[in-house]
């Protein structure tokens, strides 16, 4: 259960939302420098972050973040959207979390579940605000930071839960589930999808019912207040989840 999300200040742009935002067409400033970024962070990668443009909007990019070592998001992939304003990098780019479990886990105090990014260089939280010497490379650091080893205390005033090792144990549960098994699950369900588009003589007649899509984390129901991993063994979760997929699972056996 979600506490109560605090009102951000008022942004430079109300609309902070990537994926609806109406915005203006981008300036050839923008587009050059977005460009200039790009090809930065391809030969000189961020340690524990894969970047990629849109395949159709020419400035959207998608961000893989690792979760870090030593933290409740260890072992997790968590993607991220930022879009480049018009006027960019004389405005801040615009930023959305995806990782949200559809829109019921809050990962971070400063993650929202509508995918909100609460930052101050996003102009979407107090603080220092966003300057044009930035770039897209330290937003992705900025938000590699906040997943730390304890969250529960980035935004001040504000507790997750009654302690923050309390929370962590919440995000370990659901960085497996949702971080983890989620993401399997969705490469499973579009390499699927492609096998079938491929696979023509092998399809099903139109309006037949496709094969089940195996979902490990259906072993792992929505259970805010607990940590699987205090009650479950690996031999447990390998039989719900279905054998197949224990190598994602050993992990846990670090944790035990």
């Amino acid at each position: 259960m979600d506490p109560p999300e605090p009102a951000a200040p008022d942004a430079a742009s109300t609309n902070w939302d990537p994926l609806v935002a109406a915005l203006p067409p981008p300036t050839s400033g923008c587009l050059r420098r977005l460009g200039h970024e790009l090809s930065g962070l391809r030969t000189e990668p961020l340690p524990g972050i894969q970047v990629a443009p849109d395949e159709e909007i020419a400035t959207m990019v998608h961000a893989l973040i690792e979760g870090p070592e030593g933290t409740p998001y260890e072992g997790g992939l968590f993607h991220f959207i930022l879009l480049a304003t018009p006027n960019y990098p004389h405005e801040p780019p615009l930023a959305r979390f995806m990782t949200t479990g559809q829109q019921q886990v809050r990962f971070n105090p400063q993650f929202y579940t509508s995918g909100k990014v609460c930052l101050s260089i996003l102009n979407t939280w107090p603080g220092p605000g966003w300057n044009p010497s930035f770039s897209f490379r330290v937003v992705l650091l900025q938000l590699q930071a906040l997943m730390n080893s304890c969250p529960a205390l980035n935004e001040p005033g504000v507790m997750m839960m009654s302690n923050p090792e309390e929370y962590n144990s919440f995000l370990r549960h659901e960085t497996l589930r949702v971080a983890v098994l989620g993401n399997l699950e969705m490469a499973e369900e579009t390499l699927r999808d492609e096998r079938t588009q491929r696979d023509e003589g092998s399809a099903p007649e139109p309006g037949a019912p496709l094969p089940p899509v195996v979902r490990p984390s259906a072993a792992l129901p929505v259970e805010p207040w607990r940590d699987p991993t205090a009650d479950l063994g690996l031999e447990e979760v390998q039989t719900k989840a279905g054998a197949k997929d224990w190598w994602i699972l050993e992990f846990w056996t670090s944790k035990k």
